[in-house]
């Protein structure tokens, strides 16, 4: 059974041996005498377990695994990423690199010493396939971290789930052709740097963990663009420049906690300790416009909205 979970020889000969020395005292407690023979088993048993403890363990195991195309072996202007893990993190950058098409990088396994987390058996899978016109990047992990890297000229769309772990997004540039923006965690946190021209949809939610939203240039694709982030226990921050010629209806809501706010140039129609209701421009007639959405179950919430140059 040990094996199967990934605990090595040498530490689970030294659990079983600590538990039979264990089940010693416990007989021993109950009044029942332990023989000469059982007390030496529980000092051989603590001596195995200090030695295997003291060995030369390494934090990781496996090898990584990269998957890469360049813009030559890559016929679709448009990239569709998909990314799933159940206990690693998640990594999606945007770069500026004009000579790569995509680079999908498996990370090794997390273990501890003595100590492999290999809940069965572990799995990962990458597949690229075009469809419609669109590329898409499918890399699925159990344990294992996904960082993937796009290179520069390309229409984005990301699509992102993770059980136990953070997930990172980085487009820190307004020249980025970025879309549809989705990504979800169940116990990790979201960081986000988003800079965007065409933005078309964007969606962060995580169950417990802090989200943060990073922006220096946020503008939408067209009309009533939906941005919705979310957290049931943790803090959200968001922190987002949008084009002056943009309209912004916002709401936000906070079932525990305060809302702090920084709003430049927005018409504040509710504020409350847990309620934040205010708008920048006419939704209804400009030609490009957000509606915002942010809650936090518990946790503090953090907005600060200013508008640029176009």
């Amino acid at each position: 059974m040990f094996w199967y979970y990934g605990v090595n020889f040498g530490f689970s000969f030294a659990l079983v041996l600590v538990a039979a020395g264990v089940a010693v005292i416990a007989i021993g407690v109950l009044g029942h005498r332990a023989r000469p023979g059982d007390i030496a088993l529980f000092i051989v048993a603590l001596l195995v377990l200090a030695a295997v403890a003291s060995s030369n363990y390494t934090f990781t195991s496996g090898t990584e695994q990269t998957f890469s195309a360049t813009p030559s072996q890559v016929s679709s202007s448009h990239i569709a990423v998909l990314a799933n893990t159940n206990f690693g993190s998640i990594t999606i950058n945007l770069s500026n690199n004009a000579s790569l098409a995509y680079r999908v990088v498996f990370g090794k396994t997390f273990s501890f010493p003595f100590f492999s987390f290999n809940v069965g058996n572990q799995s990962k899978s990458f597949t690229n396939k075009t469809r419609n016109g669109v590329l898409i990047l499918n890399a699925t992990s159990s344990t294992q971290s996904i960082t993937i890297t796009l290179g520069a000229g390309y229409q984005v769309d990301v699509n992102a789930t993770a059980g136990t772990g953070s997930i990172t997004i980085d487009s820190a540039s307004r020249t980025q052709k970025l879309g549809v923006v989705y990504a979800t965690t169940g116990t990790g946190s979201i960081s986000a740097t988003i800079d965007s021209s065409n933005l078309s949809y964007l969606y962060l939610n995580g169950g417990t963990g802090s989200i943060n939203l990073q922006s220096d240039y946020l503008s939408p694709s067209g009309r009533q663009v939906p941005i919705s982030i979310s957290t049931g226990t943790g803090s959200l921050n968001c922190n987002v420049n949008v084009p002056n010629n943009v309209a912004v209806d916002l709401s936000a809501s906070n079932g525990f906690g305060s809302i702090s706010k920084n709003l430049q140039g927005f018409t504040i129609s509710e504020s409350t300790n847990n309620q934040l209701k205010a708008s920048l421009g006419d939704t209804t007639s400009a030609s490009r416009s957000f509606v915002m959405d942010l809650s936090v179950g518990t946790g503090s919430l953090n907005i600060n909205v200013a508008t640029v140059a176009p």
